[in-house]
């Protein structure tokens, strides 16, 4: 079962109090992010998954808050990528790109 990122959110943002009389929910982000966009209601997403739709127009900030959630990908592989040149090329490629992105995202 998926937890509420609204209630993390809220709580961050030091309003937890707040809640909605009625409210959608999606299986997934994508879901969630498409009907923002088509004005069905609002939606909270990560920065790096809105930034576009925000700058085209499509969506925007009404509450700029950001708050960290505990949340992120994992790389799991088994010994036997290790001898699988190509697996491990792929591996240490989603590995660089990760680094590259938390450093790029720290410095905004």
């Amino acid at each position: 079962m998926r937890t509420s990122k609204w209630s993390k959110w809220l709580a961050a943002c030091g309003v937890e109090e707040l809640a909605s009389a009625r409210n959608m929910k999606f299986q997934d982000t994508e879901a969630t992010l498409t009907a923002a966009t088509a004005g069905l209601g609002i939606a909270i997403g990560h920065a790096v998954l809105v930034d576009h739709d925000v700058r085209e127009g499509r969506l925007m900030e009404v509450w700029p808050a950001y708050a960290p959630l505990a949340a992120g990908y994992h790389l799991l592989q088994t010994k036997r990528v290790l001898r699988n040149p190509a697996a491990r090329a792929v591996a240490d490629w989603l590995t660089k790109e990760a680094v590259a992105f938390r450093e790029a995202t720290r410095q905004v």
